[in-house]
């Protein structure tokens, strides 16, 4: 085991725009990059490579014609392709616009007309046919590519007919036009116009500049950095199977750039818990249902145990998970306790096992039952979850463990400020909070109050400053998003 504090994060370090993360000069050859599945085995990607491929992309795209400021549509799951074109945009200072590949067509034509893009890069071909349908309406559209295949099958950068395009097209061009673009980048910046995930043709999407996206991504490296302390000595990695179309998808992305740390793309069809023990990640973004499958699969051994003679499995295992409960809620741990906690270590061990066996921390997704937060906290591995919502960036508060109560979502992170309204809403206000509302600057004005955004839910802040919510809307552990 080893201090992570001996390469700790800059936190002096604060970047003037997105496309800096790739080129930070402090990463070195075993920290940061990508890994993903090909042929059943996991390929990996230095950081530096991952610059490189970013450099390309973008001479390619200006090749192409992207100017500061153009939007470029990214209707494409989560896979390496993504995060290679997303920092490429913004390399050129252009805008990204997500879109989920499971969006309907009508919804894409919707958005590509509200955004009026310069280029449009799809990964389907009802996607494809939808761009081509309305082509003749869009004066500003001059480029559409469609990226093949769900995953690449190498670390080069140019997979896919549509990013091999792309590439080739800037082959010839001075790396140094890049740097440019890079160098007169601000954080103020718009880097991202994200529509809400609807079934709803029409919304408006939510700006965010480069410091609303950095500012996100810092406050989640600065709460949850520290929980990488003690890691083992392989360098921290996180597997990332949330959808990168939404925003806190983006914002973990990104923060992961910032902090050095691998991150690994499952394959769509291969089973998560399988992919989880395979590339042992050092922390994991997840949901309700794989911690409950988890703890089903050793309750069956323990119940198939219990069915010959002898000792009680069953028994045992439900005594180790009431310990763990009841552990995870407790602030001091007596030594009288941490005695008993030892004496259950066998379970907790096969827990974190089917996890790789390196899990530091967990962080929930979505709403989790308050039972199941404490068993993974008692169990080693915290559970964190928080609240946000999209025009916040992500979460703007997050609690570790449950430490703040069952209807807290945790204090805000540093430099958001929360506070109650007079109506009993909460409004919110810090450097991470998006902009304006694309083309509707009528719904911007109605967002704010002096600064301070709507958020529309009822609350009120603890004594610790945390922010307490009613208990439909906390719902237990787990990100609201």
């Amino acid at each position: 085991m080893r201090d992570r504090r001996a390469h700790p994060f800059p936190w002096t370090l604060r970047f003037h725009g997105l496309s800096n993360l790739p080129y930070q000069t402090a990463t070195t050859p075993a920290e940061g990059g990508f890994a993903y599945r090909a042929d059943g085995e996991w390929e990996y990607i230095a950081a530096h490579e991952f610059a490189s491929g970013v450099t390309a992309v973008a001479q390619g795209l200006i090749a192409t014609g992207i100017e500061p400021g153009n939007r470029v549509v990214l209707a494409c799951g989560t896979r390496y392709e993504w995060a290679l074109i997303a920092f490429a945009v913004w390399a050129v200072r252009g805008v990204l616009v997500p879109v989920h590949p499971a969006c309907s067509p009508a919804r894409l034509q919707f958005i590509v007309r509200d955004t009026s893009p310069r280029a449009v890069i799809v990964e389907t071909r009802r996607h494809l046919r939808a761009v081509a349908d309305i082509h003749g309406e869009l004066n500003a559209l001059t480029r559409v590519w469609r990226l093949d295949g769900l995953q690449p099958d190498s670390a080069e950068p140019s997979r896919g007919s549509g990013l091999r395009a792309i590439v080739s097209a800037g082959a010839y061009m001075d790396p140094s036009a890049v740097l440019f673009r890079r160098q007169d980048t601000v954080r103020e910046d718009f880097a991202a116009i994200i529509h809400p995930p609807t079934t709803a043709l029409s919304s408006h999407g939510v700006v965010f500049t480069h410091g609303n996206l950095l500012a996100a991504a810092e406050g989640l490296v600065d709460r949850l950095y520290p929980l990488l302390d003690e890691a083992p000595d392989e360098p921290p990695a996180t597997l990332l199977h949330l959808p990168l179309t939404g925003v806190f998808g983006q914002t973990v992305l990104i923060a992961c750039v910032m902090a050095r740390i691998r991150v690994g793309l499952p394959h769509r069809r291969t089973p998560l818990r399988r992919e989880i023990s395979e590339f042992r990640p050092v922390f994991l973004f997840t949901r309700q249902r794989l911690l409950d499958q988890v703890c089903s699969v050793e309750r069956a051994i323990a119940v198939e145990k219990s069915k010959s003679p002898g000792w009680d499995n069953l028994r045992a295992f439900e005594s180790a998970v009431d310990h763990a409960v009841e552990y995870g809620k407790a602030g001091r741990k007596g030594i009288a306790r941490r005695v008993s906690h030892a004496m259950h270590e066998w379970l907790y061990s096969r827990i974190r096992e089917r996890f790789g066996g390196r899990l530091r921390f967990i962080v929930g997704v979505e709403p989790l039952p308050q039972r199941l937060t404490h068993f993974y906290t008692g169990a080693g591995m915290p559970v964190v979850h928080g609240f946000g919502i999209l025009e916040t960036g992500g979460p703007f508060t997050l609690d570790i463990g449950g430490s703040h109560g069952p209807d807290s979502v945790g204090l805000p992170l540093p430099d958001v400020q929360v506070r109650p309204a007079p109506d009993g809403g909460i409004e919110v206000r810090g450097p991470q909070v998006f902009r304006e509302y694309w083309n509707a600057p009528e719904r911007t004005r109605h967002a704010f109050d002096d600064g301070w955004l709507r958020i529309g839910i009822e609350g009120r802040l603890g004594t610790d400053g945390a922010l307490v919510l009613p208990p439909p809307a906390a719902g237990g552990g787990g990100l609201r998003l």
